[in-house]
């Protein structure tokens, strides 16, 4: 299955601000929040009516004291299968930070093309769902 990319991060001081410049100037689409991580949410705005494809604003503050997995990525890469696509990109060379760790969101792993961006492998999951 191919990876596509889901959300693109942006750092805000002051989220509300960001939110209501993108749908002023850009009639981009409020999708409502995301739970990052602990006490982290992102607000989500739809970039592509035809596609899943959000620009994610994120408070640049939350990251610089706090260590659980750092939000520092640039680009968020989603994936049906994070370990299997972690196994395959690992063994064509890429150089993955840490193992896929599970958070809020999902199963992720944060990854580098040499010395560039930083990237996010996520498998999107519903802790919360219940199981039948």
């Amino acid at each position: 299955m191919p990876l596509n990319i889901k959300y693109i991060p942006i750092y805000s001081l002051d989220v509300n601000a960001e939110v209501e410049f993108f749908i002023r100037y850009f009639d981009l689409i409020h999708a409502g929040k995301i739970r990052l991580a602990t006490n982290l949410n992102g607000v989500l705005l739809k970039l592509d009516i035809d596609r899943e494809l959000y620009l994610l604003i994120i408070p640049s503050e939350w990251a610089a004291g706090h260590s659980e997995s750092a939000i520092d990525f640039k680009i968020i890469i989603h994936t049906a299968d994070c370990l299997k696509e972690y196994l395959f990109m690992k063994e064509g060379g890429i150089e993955f930070e840490e193992r896929p760790q599970h958070l809020p969101i999902g199963l992720a792993a944060k990854f580098k093309i040499s010395e560039g961006n930083l990237y996010m492998l996520l498998e999107e999951r519903n802790y919360d769902q219940l199981f039948t």
